[in-house]
């Protein structure tokens, strides 16, 4: 089986960290701070499945936003992914939409689009000579660059080890055993 165009077929071995089974058929989800949210605890890492058009061998572990394994009545404006084969679930990504990025053969994390992953920094007034927040946007953090892409890299000049100030993004994600903040390049608004 191969996808067609921007497709991806991913499969998931589960679809909430840190389910607890209460045995009376209800389930509690808990992070390490206590009860999450659905944004928090949903599962946002799975395998690739299938032959894709975009050179991704199956098996390969790709990163995706969590509405991909919400139910479709969990938000209002929200089409579910999971489908079923042969009796097998299975989700469909779309690359440019869905996807952050992928694990690599060396396992080394791989952004795609222009997904920044950046690990926050402590709360400063000022980052270089800039006093913070600029005025009238409160909500300006600061953090380093981990993971970007050689052309949003190209693009916007910065690069991983680069101290950025952005709009607040609180989309934490775990890649490689690190709490990271996920943002748009384009919500970047300065580079240390």
């Amino acid at each position: 089986m191969r996808t067609i165009g921007d497709v991806l077929f991913v499969t998931i071995d589960t679809e909430h960290d840190n389910v607890v089974e209460l045995g009376n058929g209800n389930n509690i989800i808990i992070s390490r701070e206590g009860f999450g949210t659905n944004a928090e605890m949903t599962r946002k890492y799975g395998k690739v499945m299938c032959e894709n058009q975009m050179g991704i061998k199956p098996g390969t572990i790709v990163f995706f936003h969590h509405f991909v394994v919400c139910e479709a009545n969990d938000l209002d404006t929200y089409v579910s992914h999971k489908q079923s084969l042969e009796g097998d679930d299975y989700y469909v990504l779309n690359w440019k939409e869905d996807v952050y990025g992928y694990l690599n053969e060396g396992g080394d994390f791989v952004t795609v689009n222009d997904w920044v992953f950046v690990e926050l920094g402590k709360e400063e007034d000022k980052v270089g000579r800039i006093y913070m927040p600029f005025q009238g946007q409160e909500d300006v953090t600061s953090g380093t660059v981990v993971y970007i892409n050689p052309e949003t890299q190209a693009l916007i000049g910065v690069f991983p080890g680069d101290t950025v100030q952005f709009y607040d993004a609180p989309y934490k994600i775990e890649i490689n055993g690190r709490e990271l903040t996920r943002i748009a390049a384009a919500d970047m608004v300065y580079r240390a």
